[in-house]
């Protein structure tokens, strides 16, 4: 039988509009699939078991999520899971009512959570905008009563896919639009200058954040924050939190929340504010509570995709710190870290899933060589001729359309967001390679020229994990391993490699012709939000997305073409989107104090007039079943003549075959 090392699973949810059912749909596939893997490592199946996603992994537990806008939603459905599994619905159909994913097909709806007129309304800790679309009140106490259970939850130890210390860690995408202090602290004579002149003295509070050392803050705005929650099973599990926040300095930087109504509450909150997508939703007003529980903040704030849409590295970085929150747990009496319990804690495989309903699409369409090398004529990749014309078909839409233009604006931002992450990470794991060289080389020599002593603190045991995870550490004796591991602890310090490790990345995406497979997606994701049926579709996208992708982890499958989604399944009824912007125009028009410029516009439509609305129901119809205008044929500068075809024209460059060598 093969030799199972423990798996440990982190879940980023990207960010995804409506298309939130195709994220819950997936997602509650690869939590069933886990809960069915470790059901096979528990019953000690042979490896070729079906249920196992691979045979060389052993028990699975989700530790870190991360969630922008509609996925931080899915994020705080997720946590409600590990707690309370019954919320996954296992044996009962996607669209089932009270699931993860059956609360999307259900009670996600414009109707439902549609404003009325423009008085803003409040619920709990959140305030929303009456000018919107949607209400961001509605959406916080909908998701509140979705993911709060009608009983205590609280897993079992080894139950489920709950961690065994019972803590599970969030982080939330959101975007503060006022902006908050983002200070650069330097040391007190390092300053020069006038007083009056930014070299004003220190004030305390200052002094007291950085623990009494003597700097001077020159200021500095910042507007993505990430959220960083520790959401935990009993006391103990607070208290270590708590230790871990102070010893490791990072008090403020997250907080401990007992898993109860109250802490749903408040992953509800933080996943409206990040899901305040512009005008539909937010902005949106988020009260806070400092630590001082008379003391309450206003933020306002937005939708944290504006930020990162792919909260990859959110969800890592908090993954980095369950290890510590765990090792701390098993500090032996005189505050060392036995090799067993470093052993038992931190020896085990990353795995990263990412749900994405809008992944870029990278292979043989739009990328292209950097311009650089065209511009020093080195060989580059050519497009295909069919790839070719459909770019110089979306370059004209988006010259041609707002609508085209303002999607093909918002791709490109999001898509560089997420491959910054990406590439962030396939770097590391890149150096960590390097290191695990190095690692092998000292355990050859037994670590000569090390220190060999009790291991006191966490980057020690950090280090010792790291060999303990290649092939020659764990037949080093006690001594030795010690000695390896002081070596390299000493040069994680220089690397800033301490506490990282290889990630395997499990790609949950869309299918690539999402825009014929998905019901909802025209028009920005609204197309789900008026139709159920477009919902339930869209979450069974998801769950076989998900299944296909679980199925192919370490075996040879055939491709998978999803099928397009039927006429049946496409909304057909724009009207409650009409209403509402004639609700908006009307108010307007009838002295509502409004200043701003979109609804002064809106107030000048003549939607009262029926050709209009027709005409205006008609067009918002298509958009959502995601037929925007077609382009006018024309000659562009530039171009091909329509008598010659591409393959004829005259080449620019030295480009390769597409296929490559």
């Amino acid at each position: 039988m093969t030799r199972r090392r423990p798996v440990r699973a982190a879940i980023a949810f990207a960010a995804a509009g409506s298309l939130g059912t195709f994220l819950s749909g997936a997602g509650r596939a690869v939590l069933l699939r886990m809960m069915a893997h470790n059901a096979a490592v528990a019953d000690g199946a042979p490896d070729d078991d079906r249920r196992y996603l691979r045979p060389d992994w052993g028990r699975i537990v989700v530790d870190a999520v991360g969630g922008a806008s509609a996925g931080a939603i899915c994020a705080t459905q997720v946590v409600r899971a590990l707690y309370d599994p019954s919320y996954l619905g296992v044996g009962f159909h996607h669209d089932t009512d009270g699931t993860m994913s059956g609360d999307w097909v259900h009670r996600i709806h414009f109707e439902t959570l549609a404003n009325r007129g423009l008085e803003r309304a409040a619920a709990g800790p959140i305030e929303g905008p009456g000018w919107t679309f949607l209400s961001a009140a509605r959406m916080y106490e909908l998701l509140r009563a979705s993911v709060t259970p009608s009983s205590p939850v609280g897993a079992a130890p080894g139950a489920s896919l709950l961690d065994d210390s019972g803590i599970v860690a969030v982080g939330m995408m959101l975007t503060d639009l006022l902006g908050f202090s983002d200070p650069a602290e330097f040391a007190i004579d390092d300053v020069l200058g006038h007083p009056s002149f930014g070299c004003a003295p220190p004030t305390p509070s200052r002094v007291a954040s950085v623990r009494d050392r003597e700097v001077r803050d020159l200021g500095g705005t910042g507007h993505g924050e990430v959220r960083r929650l520790m959401v935990v099973r009993d006391d103990e599990g607070a208290e270590v939190v708590r230790r871990f926040l102070t010893e490791t300095r990072r008090r403020g930087r997250a907080r401990a929340l007992h898993i109860d109504r109250e802490a749903m509450s408040r992953l509800a909150a933080l996943a409206i504010a990040s899901a305040s997508l512009p005008v539909g939703v937010g902005p949106v007003a988020l009260t806070d509570r400092a630590a001082d529980v008379e003391r309450v903040y206003r933020r306002l704030y937005l939708d944290g995709g504006l930020v990162n849409d792919k909260p990859v590295s959110p969800a890592l970085q908090l993954a980095r710190w369950h290890d510590m929150v765990r090792l701390l747990r098993r500090r032996d009496a005189d505050g060392s870290f036995s090799v067993e319990a470093i052993r038992e804690e931190l020896v085990y495989d990353r795995v990263l899933f990412f749900v994405d309903a809008f992944p870029d699409r990278a292979a043989d369409e739009w990328v292209v060589a950097q311009p650089g090398s065209l511009f020093d004529e080195q060989r580059v990749l050519a497009l295909s001729d069919a790839a070719l014309r459909d770019r110089e078909d979306r370059i004209d839409r988006s010259l041609d359309y707002p609508y085209s233009g303002v999607d093909a604006f918002l791709q490109s931002v999001l898509t560089s967001l997420r491959a910054r992450d990406l590439r962030e990470i396939a770097e590391t794991n890149a150096r960590l390679r390097a290191r695990e060289r190095y690692i092998d080389r000292l355990c050859e020599r037994g670590g000569a020229g090390g220190e060999s002593g009790p291991i006191m603190t966490v980057e020690r045991a950090m280090a010792c994990a790291a060999v303990l995870g290649r092939p020659g550490g764990p037949r080093l004796d006690e001594d030795a391993l010690r000695r390896v591991s002081a070596l390299v602890a000493e040069t994680d310090g220089f690397s800033h490699l301490d506490g990282r490790r290889s990630v395997r990345i499990v790609p949950v995406f869309a299918p690539a012709n999402l825009e014929s497979v998905f019901a909802g997606e025209g028009m920005y994701a609204l197309g789900g939000l008026l139709s159920v049926d477009a919902r339930r579709h869209d979450a069974g996208v998801g769950e076989q997305v998900a299944h296909h992708v679980m199925d192919a982890l370490g075996r040879d499958v055939d491709p998978v073409t999803m099928p397009e989604a039927p006429e049946s399944a496409l909304p057909d009824d724009a009207t409650p989107v009409v209403d509402r912007i004639r609700e908006l125009a009307r108010a307007t028009i009838d002295g509502q104090r409004v200043s701003s410029p979109v609804l002064k516009w809106f107030g000048k439509l003549p939607l009262g007039f029926d050709p209009v609305r027709r005409a205006v129901t008609s067009r918002i119809n298509g958009l959502v079943r995601g037929s925007p205008p077609p382009v006018e044929p024309r000659q562009r500068a530039g171009s091909v003549p329509d008598d010659e075809s591409v393959d004829d024209a005259e080449p620019t460059t030295d480009a390769p075959d597409p296929s490559g060598p």
